[in-house]
């Protein structure tokens, strides 16, 4: 007689507990009920396995279609049952999952194929689902569940050559469904690595595009912005080579984490808020979020077209629905609660950008973290205004840097105002003491503390991958903020607030304003010089790490020789003319009309350059570039 284990103990047809039944599937066994409907029994041979790798009646588990092996029902009081990820114990599970989450982080997004409408994505979309419920639900695959999930779309989405078609990508990834569901996670993985390695070879094969096609590309797909900052002269010319010398680079650009001194520190209690004021965060608003975000893929290769793709309810209906729903319980979860095994969802891919002279670090997160971090942010911005206040004009404020602008220009104009300092950190982002920010946000602002401390807490990791050796090599961001993270200005902002308590008009003597790491005071000249001293004093303990020679002083004519009396043991440039300031110019009229001449001669001439090709003569004719002048 066969020996049959059931997957769940549920005679009804709407049993919510049964994995099964949530994926719309048949069980491989039920009890036999009068309203029982899944009756399909498995083979007597996958049966025997399972019983053989059971160790007594409380451990028999069942293979589920999301190729986990379900643990029978414990009684309380006894110690947790394995669980089971294509029959391995979890401490196996984890250490496959970290070895093949260690090579697909080898892998370019770009063999990421167009997310294609057929049942086969839909199986592949309820596995998402699946898996992040696993983790928000605090079950025994909450250790690799994110993990997995950042693993799928290279094993499951890969092209399998540069010209296929939908139907070809539709078949793919059916069969490699279908081995998921059977365990054949090497077989995937092996072909993963094949089509990479093809990939690498077709990249180096691929002639280099000019500079004229890629405008006029970026220009097809509406990327006006991108396409008309490849005109500019100023622009980074592309990746560095991962020598020695770059990786210094890297190494200085992400320091090690310092403790925080205790005068960077605000005192007071931390009071966490009621947790039902994160209810708002519906699927809904996180298929909204989702429409509105752009960018590249991180480590996981599914980027932010990929997501709006799966999270569409008109292509996937009640799929996309239920993931978008399961991503809003996620988000509740690390808003509200201590969260651990969230590596996946902080770790990066690094670009190290030549930046003529230095180097430029681009980090390229999860595009999963930037939708939650926007409901997160849509939820607790009015909280984070209240807590920056008026002089910190990067945390959301309607029109925040042309309000900025004018204020100083209108400063400036005044008759007792003799100068304007504008102050620029190096590396700022990359430099603000976590410690204290995290710290400083628990007390300013409570609502927003939690989801800061659980994905700031730990180091985040930083993938660079080698092409020339196909390998890749991990860095620690362990100070600062993740660039392309919603939270990421609001954090930094919070984070200066103790310096910019010690700049405030009452103890200086000089109005000021602030966006992000800029930070402009005008007034009197020997008051500037007072100001500049307490900046270089009291930053650095906060991580901001003031740049005399990217500062700029500008002086009316009359105070010229004052100016450089008073700053003469220091590096910063002093200008009686203009300068530009957050995208515009600044300074005197005549300063201004030079930057405008200028910046209009450069665009003119590389417009003359590029009319030369027709795609590009028709995108300027449209668009224009003029608009980068008129700032």
């Amino acid at each position: 007689m066969t020996t049959t284990v059931r997957c769940c103990a549920c005679t009804t047809r709407n049993c919510s507990n049964c994995i099964c039944a949530r994926s719309h599937r048949s069980c491989t066994n039920c009890r036999v009920g009068p309203t029982c409907q899944n009756k399909d029994h498995i083979h007597e041979e996958r049966i025997e396995e399972q019983m053989e790798t059971a160790t007594g009646p409380q451990q028999e588990e069942d293979t589920t279609e999301h190729g986990i092996q379900q643990p029978a029902t414990q009684e309380r009081g006894e110690d947790p049952p394995r669980r089971y990820w294509q029959a391995m114990s979890l401490d196996e599970a984890k250490a496959v999952t970290e070895s093949i989450y260690r090579k697909i982080i080898e892998f370019s997004p770009n063999n990421i194929c167009e997310i294609p409408k057929s049942n086969a994505t839909i199986d592949f979309i309820k596995e998402m689902e699946f898996l992040i419920k696993e983790y928000t639900n605090g079950t025994f695959l909450q250790s690799i569940a994110l993990k997995v999930v950042a693993i799928l779309p290279h094993l499951i989405c890969q092209k399998t050559h540069s010209k296929a078609k939908t139907s070809d990508n539709i078949k793919a990834i059916k069969r490699r469904m279908d081995k998921w569901k059977e365990g054949d996670v090497d077989g995937l993985l092996k072909e993963a690595e094949a089509l990479q390695q093809r990939n690498r070879r077709a990249i180096r094969r691929k002639k280099e595009i000019d500079r004229c096609t890629r405008f006029a590309n970026m220009m097809q797909q509406g990327k006006v912005a991108k396409a008309v900052r490849l005109l500019s002269p100023d622009e980074c010319t592309g990746p560095l080579p991962l020598n020695e010398d770059t990786r210094q680079m890297l190494r200085e650009k992400h320091p090690p984490a310092r403790e925080a001194a205790p005068e960077t520190l605000f005192r007071g209690e931390y009071h966490p808020p009621p947790p039902e004021i994160f209810e708002s965060i519906t699927g809904e608003k996180i298929r909204r979020h989702a429409l509105n975000t752009k960018g590249a893929a991180g480590p996981s290769g599914l980027d932010a077209d990929g997501w709006k793709s799966i999270l569409s309810t008109s292509r996937f209906g009640n799929a996309a629905g239920d993931l978008s729903k399961a991503i809003a319980d996620l988000a509740r979860k690390l808003a509200t609660e201590d969260c651990r095994y969230i590596e996946a969802l902080t770790s990066c891919r690094l670009i190290a950008l030549d930046k003529r002279p230095g180097c430029r670090p681009i980090g390229i997160g999860e595009v999963l973290r930037r939708i939650i971090g926007k409901a997160i942010m849509e939820v607790v911005g009015d909280d984070i205004k209240r807590a920056v206040g008026n002089l910190q004009v990067c945390v959301g404020q309607p029109a925040g840097c042309e309000a900025a602008i004018h204020a100083m220009r209108k400063i400036f104009e005044e008759p007792e105002c003799e100068a304007v300092l504008m102050v620029d950190a190096a590396n700022a982002f990359n430099n603000i003491n976590r410690q204290a920010t995290i710290q400083n946000i628990k007390i300013k602002c409570p609502s927003f503390a939690q989801y800061v401390s659980n994905t700031y807490r730990e180091p985040a990791k930083l993938y660079i991958n080698n092409i020339e050796t196909n390998t890749s090599e991990v860095m620690a961001s362990s100070e600062g903020t993740t660039q392309g993270d919603p939270v990421a200005m609001a954090m930094y902002a919070i984070g200066l607030l103790k310096l910019q308590d010690q700049l405030e008009h009452s103890k200086t003597n000089i109005k000021q304003v602030a966006y992000a790491d800029d930070l402009t005071g005008a007034g009197k000249i020997k008051d500037l010089r007072r100001w500049w001293e307490i900046v270089e004093n009291h930053g650095p303990p906060q991580g901001y790490h003031p740049s005399a020679n990217k500062s700029v002083l500008i002086v009316k004519p009359e105070h010229l020789d004052l100016a450089k009396e008073s700053f003469r043991d220091t590096d910063i440039n002093i200008k009686a003319g203009g300068e530009k300031h957050l995208g515009a110019v600044f300074g005197h009229y005549r300063g201004q009309r030079g930057i405008r001449e200028v910046a209009g001669e450069q665009m003119e001439k590389r417009a003359e350059d590029s009319n030369k090709h027709r795609k590009i003569r028709t995108a300027l004719s449209l668009h224009g570039l003029h608009f980068r002048c008129k700032k």
